[in-house]
């Protein structure tokens, strides 16, 4: 019943972003599409985009690419992209996502959207980029182009801090 309420919201708004006051992220514990359970906190001490997609989402697929292209642009940092799919099963996420994103993301499945209420995510694509010590430092709602200068730019920026 939310996914196609997230559905119309998604095709109608642009991209919002945030800057936070540095509260700590919530709490991120889902399954990884080999079964096995991952914590959001087993990233402390890196910098890490987290993003919040389904493939029937048209904005969430436009920008995974780039997604994948700014992991390949800091991948000699310590900087993590988890993504985190809403309600779908292991093989529409695996069919949807070319072998090496698979490889190169922490693909996450929150299956009974207990991780979307928990970060109150509102529409879909919604992304947070969480700073060394777990906290929020940014959120977008709505499709970027992660890879281009901007979005490089801010997250470098934290990898320095």
């Amino acid at each position: 019943m939310l996914a196609p309420l997230l559905l119309v919201f998604t095709t109608a708004l642009p991209a919002a972003d945030k800057s936070h006051s540095r509260v700590t992220a919530p709490e991120l514990e889902a399954i990884d599409l080999s079964g096995k359970t991952q914590q959001l906190s087993r990233y402390r001490g890196q910098v890490v985009l987290v993003n919040f997609w389904a493939t029937w989402c048209p904005p969430c697929r436009a920008e995974m690419p780039s997604l994948w292209r700014l992991k390949q642009k800091l991948k000699d940092k310590p900087f993590q992209v988890v993504t985190v799919n809403m309600g779908e099963n292991r093989e529409t996420i695996a069919a949807f996502l070319p072998g090496q994103m698979q490889q190169d993301f922490i693909v996450l499945r929150d299956s009974d959207a207990a991780s979307m209420e928990r970060w109150r995510v509102t529409a879909l694509p919604a992304t947070y980029l969480i700073d060394r010590q777990g906290r929020i430092a940014y959120s977008v709602l709505g499709a970027v182009e992660w890879d281009q200068a901007a979005s490089v730019d801010r997250v470098n920026r934290l990898l320095a801090e």
